[in-house]
């Protein structure tokens, strides 16, 4: 007994439960804590990042604006005609300076962030005096002349630098000043920008980056200008300044690279993945989980001993039916049943019980040559089955082929010779919606192309009924006396429609054509015949009721007697409408 116990199914499903629902549960938990990480971390980045990115924008914004709002000064007529150091005309009228020190002061005052404007030049006829300067005190360095000598037109050089400490000092601007009669450069504009523009930049970037317990270095010009730490430039990447922000997950930190292209500044910054997320914002779904995990656990310990139970009473039938004489088979019954409820033992039970009481087979002799017959149905049904169309598909085939529409050709044949192909292979194994409908789709190809634009084909089908079972061959002669009888019959436009739905109690298949309606008559007498009240040799007339009749005949052997078929006329459509019943 003991023996059996170890092979019996209760212990079977405890190692398996072990195996494949607790150590999965367990590792899936842990990959889960570091997806959330992850995920938690990479959208901190990318908040963070942009956010960053933002303030950076606004600050290349404003530095645009000031150079936009200086442009008048650099096409002034004044500073023009004053500047030309070749000129021998009298020195600048008093007139002309007010009125560029009047503008000058004016983008001051409305310019944000504007401090200073300054006009430098060498010539003798200026009124040296604020905006203009002596070019003996223009304080540029010779790096930012270099690039002045080689920039374009109404081009503006930007610089900035740093003090000891990481200070950052006044954003200045220089532009070349030409002059009207010739390509030469007669004078240098400066603006000069507030500090406060890239600190408060830097300022909120620092804030942010200490949140995440991570450094920042600036770099200016290729050097490490400033840290947020002493000896912070060591634990970054120097040199890289693409910008972009990186997860280094088996290092478990994260980096950011912002860059001032102008200024020719990168910053960069770096920290440990952890301090990405707060650990209050982590516990919330890791709780939840473990919560879950801990019912789960309860709810299987509980289905458990229920499965004892069951094993219990299994072990004890099995033993039973091991001990009973096969000459005297009694009936068994189960004193191991603690309440009253029926489960599926009982119905196990129940079963052997009435095999031992009528002391049967399985099958009877009469039910096994009932499903000859039916085979034989089936076959005779089936080779009831031909292709109305071949004459008129090849006809047309090669029409189109004498006028040279070989790919259409091609086409017609391909779908002539799947539908052949399954016409020739059709046998009562069954197929899905899903093949089906393909079968029907390439007769529809051929009608499409032998009627042209005149018919329209259209399929509607709940996907999941797109698996569901059928004898072959039940689509196509319907859609063919939907072509035959309805849309061949007219001259005008026909739509064909294919939809399949699904009730409560049924499933729905209904082919429609607005082509030639079905005379009222007709339809009453191809129902009697769909309904069993007319014999079918009795029945006159085209091959449109025979071949509702065999489908009907066919899909009542396959669903056992619950299925149906019934012509339905409407206003400008006639309906073949298939039903198989769910009870």
């Amino acid at each position: 007994m003991r023996k059996k116990w170890k092979n019996s199914f209760f212990y079977r499903l405890i190692f398996q439960f072990i195996f494949i629902v607790v150590i999965p549960i367990f590792c899936s938990w842990l990959i889960f804590e570091e997806v959330l990480k992850v995920y938690y971390a990479k959208n901190t980045l990318n908040v963070q990042y942009h956010n960053m990115q933002n303030r950076i924008e606004l600050l290349e914004n404003a530095m645009e604006a000031a150079q936009n709002a200086v442009e008048p000064l650099a096409i002034n007529k004044d500073i023009f005609y004053y500047l030309e150091y070749k000129s021998t005309k009298s020195p600048m009228p008093y007139g002309a300076f007010l009125r560029v020190k009047t503008l000058t002061e004016s983008l001051n005052q409305t310019v944000p962030y504007l401090e200073n404007i300054n006009i430098y030049c060498d010539s003798p006829l200026v009124l040296y005096a604020w905006p203009f300067m002596n070019w003996e005190k223009y304080p540029v360095k010779e790096e930012v002349v270099a690039l002045l000598e080689n920039a374009r037109v109404n081009e503006m050089i930007w610089e900035t630098s740093f003090s000891e400490k990481g200070g950052c000092q006044m954003i200045y601007g220089y532009q070349k000043i030409y002059s009207t009669s010739y390509p030469e450069c007669i004078g240098y504009l400066e603006i000069c920008l507030s500090s406060k523009l890239l600190r408060e930049c830097l300022d909120m970037i620092i804030a942010e980056v200490e949140k995440s317990d991570g450094i920042m270095t600036v770099y200016h010009n290729n050097a490490a200008v400033f840290s947020t730490v002493s000896g912070g430039t060591e634990s970054v990447e120097n040199g890289n300044c693409d910008p972009g922000y990186e997860l280094l997950y088996w290092k478990r930190q994260y980096r950011y690279v912002w860059t001032i292209e102008a200024l020719n500044i990168c910053i960069e910054a770096a920290g440990p993945m952890t301090g990405l997320f707060e650990p209050l914002t982590m516990m919330s779904p890791s709780l939840i989980i473990s919560v879950i995990i801990v019912s789960l656990l309860f709810l299987f310990i509980m289905f458990f001993v229920s499965v004892l139970s069951l094993s219990k009473r299994i072990l004890h039938f099995a033993d039973f039916m091991q001990k009973s004489d096969s000459n005297n088979l009694l009936p068994y019954q189960d004193t191991r049943k603690i309440d009253n409820n029926t489960d599926e033992l009982d119905s196990l039970i129940d079963t052997y019980n009435k095999l031992i009481r009528e002391n049967n087979t399985l099958i009877s002799k009469v039910e096994k040559m009932e499903l000859i017959t039916q085979a034989a149905r089936f076959k005779a049904l089936q080779h009831q089955i031909h292709p109305h169309f071949l004459h008129g598909t090849l006809e047309t085939i090669r029409y189109m082929v004498l006028f040279e529409q070989n790919d259409e050709a091609a086409d017609m044949i391909y779908s002539l010779s799947v539908l052949l192909r399954y016409s020739v292979a059709i046998d009562e194994k069954p197929i899905t919606l899903r093949e089906e409908l393909e079968i029907a789709g390439h007769y529809m190809t051929i009608q499409q192309t032998r009627f042209g634009d005149r018919v329209r084909y259209s399929v509607q089908v709940e996907e999941s009924l797109m698996e569901m079972l059928l004898p072959a061959f039940v689509l196509q002669p319907v859609l063919e006396n939907a072509i035959l009888y309805g849309c061949s019959q007219c001259r005008k436009f026909c739509e064909v429609a294919v939809k399949v739905s699904e009730t409560e109690n049924e499933v729905v298949i209904t082919v429609s054509n607005t082509g030639q309606l079905i005379s009222w008559e007709r339809m009453q007498e191809v129902n009697r015949l769909l309904t069993d009240g007319l014999n079918p040799e009795e029945f006159r007339g085209n091959r449109n009721g025979k071949a509702l009749f065999n489908i009907k005949e066919r899909l009542k052997i396959f669903f056992d007697g619950k299925a149906a078929v019934q012509i339905i006329r409407q206003e400008n459509q006639t309906i073949n409408r298939i039903s198989i019943s769910k009870k």
